[in-house]
């Protein structure tokens, strides 16, 4: 089944990509509905939060200096980080999109990790 959804250019690169990627492998395993696109809409807006919130992590650094104390504290974004993670990891369930869901749904895995596989356990191990 063909969804109409229609990704945001206001998306960073690495969201629009992960997410065209999940939306064809859906359609192509027949997974979804077209009342699955709001779900779908907000699992792209995780990926964008996601990889802007990386992004940025990675240029400031874990620790941060807090302007009032002169102080250093953990970064807000790894935060956010780790909330947008448990949320796409959530939704990855949900749709079916992890080994051990497809096992449950009885469909056979690869013999080779998918690139979704590849970027769930990446996101797992940080």
């Amino acid at each position: 089944m063909k969804l109409d959804i229609i990704i945001p250019q206001a998306y960073c690169k690495q969201a629009r990509t992960e997410f065209r990627k999940i939306i064809a492998q859906l359609e192509t395993d027949l997974a979804v509905k077209e009342v699955d696109a709001s779900a779908l809409n907000q699992l792209g807006m995780c990926l964008h939060i996601y990889y802007t919130a990386q992004a940025q992590l990675l240029e400031e650094g874990i620790l941060v200096n807090c302007a009032d104390t002169s102080t250093m504290k953990q970064n807000p974004l790894l935060k956010i980080v780790n909330e947008q993670n448990a949320k796409i990891t959530r939704y990855y369930l949900e749709f079916g999109m992890t080994p051990s869901s497809c096992l449950r749904q009885g469909k056979e895995l690869d013999e080779e990790p998918t690139p979704l596989d590849l970027m769930l356990a990446e996101m797992k191990n940080k």
